[in-house]
């Protein structure tokens, strides 16, 4: 065990220094939740379970059937786990379905009007906008960009020697790397920590939902909407100032063809700066 003034190296994935904490700084490993779900919990059980563990919100049915049905606040639930079912809502009849109030709620701060959230004529728009950056031909060059990053990870951690390293850490830090060079071709170890501590803020406080999330109609704000409204400002802001290290380069380079489709592609992705609401 390490005592409380043992210093442990997390290394990032970018070679601007090593960074030390304390065992105490790093995050406790939290074992898995067995599960406990009731096979007819109610709605109010549900939505306490949705707050804390999301697996807990599903019966033990949905982990060996391929349907469940379930009463959830007077509503009927159906959990999917049939392929066919799955491409009936998502690939054959979207227009037939939309995402719950509770999900746009939670993702809409950090993916604005995006590809993901995005629905009917405007999700074919960014859909068809944002293609060619995923073609086939550009996996090489993300494929480079992964290697390489990568690689640097690896050798730091091969030099630092016997050290403890907090992985969960590594792997954050590793996965805003390979993102900020493959879309924004800028080095992350400005970015990376503010971004990183932004995302997981979110993730364990506003991002799980509240009975009101769940129950409200989505034009109708939940006290935490206003507090997600805060997140969103502050992550546009620093989207929009990883863009604008990168504008300068950008405007220099825009006419070459992946430049083009990659900028285009942003702009569709709803993070652009201008959709700050």
């Amino acid at each position: 065990m390490l005592g409380n003034d043992t210093m442990m190296p997390i290394l990032a994935s970018s070679v601007s220094g090593v960074r030390m904490r304390t065992a105490s700084q790093v995050r406790p490993l939290v074992r898995p939740i067995p599960h406990r779900g009731a096979d007819a919990a109610s709605g109010r059980g549900i939505a306490r379970a949705m707050g804390q563990n999301a697996l807990l919100a599903f019966p033990p049915q949905a982990f060996e059937e391929e349907v469940v049905a379930r009463r959830f606040f007077g509503r009927r639930q159906i959990i999917l786990n049939r392929p066919a079912g799955i491409q009936h809502v998502l690939i054959d009849n979207p227009g037939n379905y939309r995402r719950t109030a509770a999900t746009m709620r939670m993702l809409r701060p950090l993916l604005g009007k995006g590809l993901l959230l995005s629905e009917g004529e405007d999700w074919k728009y960014q859909r068809r906008t944002v293609a060619p950056a995923l073609a086939p031909r550009t996996i090489p060059l993300l494929a480079r960009h992964i290697a390489q990053v990568t690689g640097t990870l690896i050798a730091e951690l091969a030099a630092s020697g016997e050290c403890t390293f907090d992985l969960l850490t590594e792997m954050q830090f590793l996965a805003l790397e390979i993102a900020g060079r493959s879309m924004f071709s800028v080095a992350m170890d400005r970015y990376g920590a503010e971004m990183r501590d932004l995302i997981i803020r979110y993730a364990e406080q506003l991002g799980r939902p509240t009975l009101f999330d769940l129950l409200l109609p989505l034009p109708i704000p939940t006290p935490r909407d206003l507090a997600r409204r805060r997140v969103r400002r502050r992550w546009v802001d620093l989207i929009g100032r990883i863009v604008a290290e990168r504008r300068p380069i950008c405007s220099t380079s825009y006419r070459r063809p992946v430049i083009r489709k990659r900028v285009r592609a942003f702009r569709a992705s709803g993070c652009w700066i201008r959709s700050r609401p």
